[in-house]
């Protein structure tokens, strides 16, 4: 499971840890929105760093020199477009691409939102983007491109006019960051599966965009799970009668980029 936790996985939060904190949720006064990062959670990995910067609860900044892993959420999807996105990017302007809002994680991104880009075949020819962006997945002839908007947005509007080009587009606000030993300490608990990653797992074959099923993906990916082991159990245990929060929920911390 170690060589899994690499850019392009797919982490799935499991069923029970999925249930568990839906009835936490319930049982509180005043609902948890954290929760739903992780409820029936699909994230994937864009990053695993080697240094980063942390940015604590009392703003102390602290060094870690472990590898950090850096993941998007894109199971949940915001019902509108957020405060001021159409006035600072008019619909003429972006006609040719589809957009859909996503809340990527809990942490404020230090660039601004992440736009993950599915290109086709024909689409790569045309699309020869000369701005910073990473391939994140690559088959078929088919490419899922990870950039930040800032640095994509504008280059990728004139060229899918230029080009008359239907592009599907994901806007991401937010990210997940974990150190590796706790990512690992998750895994071992069973609060994550992780498994590959396939284009039709996020975009549809026929280049429209699809709403991403957490049942379906964990059907059709079986992601790899850790066997049942004395963290685990113990674990377990104590979520089935605790009503408090999930000690794990406050390790998750807001991530600046090492300058």
């Amino acid at each position: 499971m170690l060589d899994s936790i690499k850019m392009g996985k797919l982490l799935i939060t499991t069923q029970f840890q999925s249930k568990q904190l839906k009835k936490q949720n319930k049982k509180m006064e005043r609902q948890n929105t954290w929760h739903y990062n992780w409820i029936n959670g699909i994230q994937i990995i864009i990053q695993v760093e080697k240094k980063y910067r942390f940015k604590n609860f009392n703003s102390k900044k602290v060094e870690v020199k472990e590898p950090i892993v850096r993941a998007l959420g894109v199971h949940r999807q915001l019902k509108a477009s957020p405060r001021n996105f159409t006035k600072y990017f008019p619909e003429k302007k972006r006609k040719f691409i589809k957009i859909r809002h996503l809340i990527g994680g809990p942490c404020p991104t230090f660039y601004g939102p992440y736009m993950l880009i599915f290109l086709s075949k024909s689409a790569i020819r045309c699309f020869n983007l000369t701005s910073r962006y990473k391939i994140l997945f690559k088959k078929d002839g088919h490419q899922v491109i990870l950039s930040f908007m800032k640095n994509t947005w504008n280059e990728l509007c004139k060229k899918a006019e230029k080009y008359k080009k239907i592009i599907d587009v994901f806007i991401i606000y937010g990210e997940a960051g974990w150190t590796y030993t706790q990512i690992l300490s998750e895994l071992a608990i069973g609060f994550w599966g992780i498994c590959s990653m396939k284009i039709g797992d996020i975009f549809s074959r026929s280049s429209k965009m699809c709403t991403l099923k957490w049942k379906e993906i964990w059907n059709n990916r079986c992601p790899k799970i850790s066997n049942d082991n004395e963290m685990k159990r113990i674990h377990n245990q104590t979520t089935e009668t605790s009503e408090a929060i999930l000690p794990y929920q406050m390790l998750h911390v807001n991530i600046t980029r090492n300058s």
